[in-house]
């Protein structure tokens, strides 16, 4: 699986001047240390940036666009966001926890040692993305679709893939114990032997030498 990476002219970003109010723009623009904590913004729409220490904390933004950018210590905790597009998006050491993107739609995004505790996706569509290092731990991926995805080493305890449709989906060195997700999820997805042996106590199978 190939990750289309964002496409920014990194040399040609410049600190510019935003304007905060209902509707934010962020365009070409190289953005550090911005606090909207507790906002309620209406449009938020971010586009080949490359932004450090952005924070949103507490927040409702109606509807975020996100394409071709890069975040470092991005900061979602307990943000609600009603419609969420992101498109080749790289997400680091960000705090993700109890955010809810519901009926989002994620495609050739990469999120990285972040921390993404009791995160909301539900009925969201998910596209060739990668999840590395990241604590998952309680995230809702109810009714979801997710294609193309990795969870590289990541912690899963207790997530919960109930009636989600999982396509080409990897779980490589993760921790699934006490995931939620019904056997007629799977389609062409991939475990290692320890996920193989504790998915089939979950749907009940019999492993027989």
């Amino acid at each position: 699986m190939k990750i289309r990476e964002p496409i920014i002219k990194k040399d040609a970003l410049e600190h510019k001047s935003i304007d905060i109010g209902k509707e934010i723009i962020i365009d070409e623009t190289k953005v550090v240390n911005l606090i909207l904590d507790e906002r309620q913004i209406e449009e938020f729409n971010i586009k080949e940036s490359q932004v450090e220490d952005l924070s949103l904390m507490s927040g409702r933004i109606d509807e975020l666009k996100i394409i071709d950018s890069v975040f470092n210590k991005l900061n979602l905790v307990g943000t609600n966001i009603d419609k969420t597009y992101f498109e080749r998006v790289e997400i680091s050491q960000s705090r993700l926890q109890g955010t809810q993107l519901m009926d989002a739609n994620i495609k050739d995004v990469v999120v990285e040692k972040s921390k993404c505790v009791s995160i909301s996706l539900r009925y969201s569509k998910i596209e060739d993305s990668v999840f590395k290092e990241c604590d998952l731990s309680d995230s809702d991926f109810l009714g979801s679709e997710l294609k193309n995805i990795s969870f590289i080493n990541c912690n899963l305890r207790g997530s919960q893939f109930s009636q989600s449709k999982l396509k080409n989906v990897k779980f490589g060195g993760s921790d699934i114990e006490n995931i939620k997700i019904d056997k007629d999820s799977f389609e062409e997805v991939t475990v290692d032997t320890k996920q193989a042996l504790y998915l089939a106590s979950v749907f009940g199978l019999t492993i027989e030498d």
